[in-house]
């Protein structure tokens, strides 16, 4: 606890010091000191608890101790509790980091120096919900560096987008991201919590209503992986070609799904079509994984990309935005911040195959999977002349969201509505809502000039 408090107390003259820039040296310390804190905490619980699996469940033999009061069960109790107070305090040292870098960029942007180097530091994120199933997995020192283009801050299309943003604060974001109570209400609204129309190329805003209302955006977090595997792609790194196993973990990874098999692998386009027309969990998994080496290290890289852009209330907490766990937060963040991520995206024309595709076999007979887009925009009866995109979010608790893109007489322009539904709307009512609202602002976008 001293060394913690020490850091707090450094952390704190190194900022006075200097609003805008802190030394390398300082860097290394602030962002090495937490790591190693819980490590150490972490060892020791090693050898105090044999009992502790590693993977976040208690073996039998220890679960039955648990409650007879003997010695085994007193070890393995202050086990968990420590190794519950390491990951509780790394935790609260990568939120404080990403909270100074978002402070420090502010405060860079009002000096008119414009937004801090993406190399700066290194953008430190939560663990994600699944950290406890690869706790014992080896650290993916051997991944390869995030790498991707550089910051485009300074980009007139981003700063036109960036106008007018009223940030919510980490308070609000958190409050939207925490795990709801049982039988909670959805934070879902009639007709929706924010909706931002832009043109694409010029970053204009055509249209704003709770832009910046925090909101929890489901599947589009997938949007971000697109974005770094196109990226990756584009640099020469990977390959469409390439092909892709299958992890136990992708196999377990429930909801939107192709039911991807550990005996299976799949090239890196297929698990890309799979990704965005079902908008499959396991494809995610086996995307991040065979990209980065472990989903913990694709969701570091998603918000180091999200910094990047300027997506300042938005934490990535997962690579496929399911409903967090116990314990764990999920996904957030605004529709202003989506449509930054979607302009972005649209700057690569090779990802429209994958957002623009309504239909596609991902595996053949005797085990046929047929995929359907979930994009109202691209599906029959509801097509949208122009729409090539993007993607489409829900779960019970967040709504009804979506990305959207369509080109009128050579313009593009993008449509992000978020939380659309509200107590009580069925889910039905709630995707015609959403129809309604989607089409009504794409049409008054495209009649600004």
């Amino acid at each position: 606890m001293n060394l913690h408090r020490s850091l707090i107390a450094t952390s704190a003259v190194a900022r006075k010091s200097s609003p805008f820039v802190i030394s390398a040296g300082v860097r290394i310390f602030l962002f090495m000191t937490p790591i190693l804190i819980c490590a150490a905490l972490a060892t020791s619980c090693g050898k105090r608890a044999v009992a502790d699996s590693g993977n976040g469940a208690q073996p039998a033999a220890a679960a039955s101790a648990a409650n007879d009061g003997s010695p085994e069960a007193a070890l393995a109790a202050k086990a968990r509790e420590a190794r519950e107070k390491a990951s509780r305090l790394a935790t609260e040292a990568a939120e404080a980091e990403a909270e100074a870098l978002r402070l420090e960029a502010a405060l860079a942007a009002l000096a008119g120096t414009g937004p801090a180097s993406p190399k700066a530091a290194p953008v430190a994120t939560a663990p994600n919900r699944a950290v406890a199933e690869t706790a014992a997995r080896p650290s993916p020192a051997a991944a390869a560096p995030s790498g991707g283009p550089a910051a485009i801050g300074s980009k007139p299309s981003l700063q036109l987008l960036d106008e007018g943003r009223e940030s919510p604060g980490k308070a609000a974001l958190d409050a939207v991201s925490a795990r709801p109570r049982k039988k909670a209400q959805p934070i879902s609204r009639n007709p929706y919590r924010g909706a931002i129309a832009v043109d694409a190329a010029t970053g204009k805003v055509l249209f704003s209503e709770g832009a910046d209302v925090p909101s929890l955006p489901a599947s589009m977090v997938k949007m971000m992986d697109l974005l770094l595997v196109q990226e990756a792609i584009e640099r020469g790194e990977h390959s469409e070609s390439e092909m892709v196993g299958v992890s136990t973990r992708a196999f377990k990874t429930g909801g939107s799904q192709v039911y991807l098999d550990p005996n299976e692998s799949f090239s890196l386009e297929d698990m890309l079509y799979a990704l965005i027309i079902q908008s499959a969990n396991d494809a995610a998994v086996a995307i991040a994984e065979h990209m980065a080496g472990s989903c913990e290290e694709m969701v570091r890289r998603m918000n180091e990309r999200a910094a990047q852009l300027g997506m300042r209330d938005t934490c990535f907490r997962s690579v496929h935005g399911l409903p967090a766990g116990e314990g764990q937060l999920n996904d957030v963040s605004t529709p202003r911040d989506m449509a930054i991520l979607a302009c972005e995206l649209c700057r690569h024309p090779g990802i429209f195959k994958y957002t623009g595709a309504d239909f596609r076999v991902f595996r053949p007979a005797p085990r046929l999977f047929e995929m359907r887009t979930h994009n109202p925009l691209l599906q029959q009866g509801t097509k949208m002349p122009g729409a090539d995109g993007l993607k489409t979010g829900y779960t019970s608790h967040a709504g009804y969201s979506i990305a959207g893109s369509a080109v009128r007489d050579g313009r593009r322009v993008v449509v992000v509505l978020m939380g659309v539904g509200g107590p009580g709307v069925d889910s039905n009512s709630a995707k015609k809502s959403r129809n309604n609202s989607l089409r009504s602002i794409f049409e008054r976008a495209f009649s600004q000039q």
